[in-house]
């Protein structure tokens, strides 16, 4: 082989290593960060709009999380008060999967 041919070589493997390499965009994803100042039921609403997100935060895609509060929602509802509001069904359930 000529040394042409080996630097072809090389940058071939070292294009190919590469490319199996994940790129990463976050260092953290913007929807953890906000999870220090804010609650996890506003998280758990953007992550709706990711799917993807919700499945690897909850473990179970939205559809089903809405099949399952359907199921729960009359065991675990709770009434408004005069002094303050009851927490969500969606948000009971989200806290105790969590």
């Amino acid at each position: 082989m000529s040394s042409s041919e080996d630097d072809v070589v090389v940058a071939y493997l070292y294009l190919k290593k590469r490319k199996r390499q994940r790129k990463r965009r976050f260092w953290i994803h913007p929807h953890y960060i906000r999870n220090v100042c804010y609650s996890t039921f506003i998280v758990s609403k953007e992550l709706d709009q990711d799917p993807e997100k919700f499945h690897g935060y909850y473990r179970m895609n939205p559809e089903t999380f809405t099949i399952l509060v359907n199921i729960v929602e009359a065991s675990i509802r709770k009434r408004d008060t005069n002094f303050r509001q009851a927490v969500s069904v969606e948000e009971r359930l989200l806290i105790t999967l969590r």
